[in-house]
Parts: C-alpha cells; structure tokens; sequence
C-alpha cells in the first residue's frame, strides 16, 4: 500500500499505478488461497472428524463466500452508486 500511495503522491501515471493495485491484488488472492487450503486441511477436517460436520460445513461454506467476495447483485448496485457519488 505504501508503494502505492508514494507512487500517487509522485503522479505515477494511472495506469501503471493501476498495474500495481492489480499485482496486489493478485497477491492477496494468491495468499488467500494458501489460508484457504490450510483452513481446509486442518479445521474443516477436525471439525468433520471430531465435531459436528453440519456445523463445520456451514463454517466452511462461510469463509469461501467471504473469500469469494460475494454480493447480491442489489448489494453491489447499491455498493457501485455509492462509489460512483463518492466521486462527484
């Protein structure tokens, strides 16, 4: 973030600052994927093992949604006017 915000302050052209945030991005999902597979291959197995598997699902299904971001498409209309009148 840091990287980035120097490189506003120094009007880096947009679009390479765009690149960057693009990079992060890709970074953070990559990282996300590690957490993910970790999370799948100890909790969500002790949890089905040791635990309630219901339960266990329920949390599962829970952190992927939150990992995949996802929205109903009324929350992101919503999401997108609210950024778009941030701007004017």
């Amino acid at each position: 973030m840091q990287a980035i915000e120097r490189m506003v302050d120094e009007d880096v052209p947009c679009e390479d600052i765009l690149a960057q945030i693009n990079a992060v991005k890709s970074a953070l999902h990559k990282v996300g994927q590690v957490v993910l597979e970790g999370h799948i291959q100890h909790c969500v197995r002790d949890g089905i093992e040791h635990g309630d598997a219901d339960q266990t699902i329920a949390q599962f299904t829970k952190a992927v949604e939150r990992f995949a971001n996802r929205t109903s498409g009324r929350s992101r209309k919503k999401m997108l006017r609210r950024k778009f009148f941030l701007f004017f």
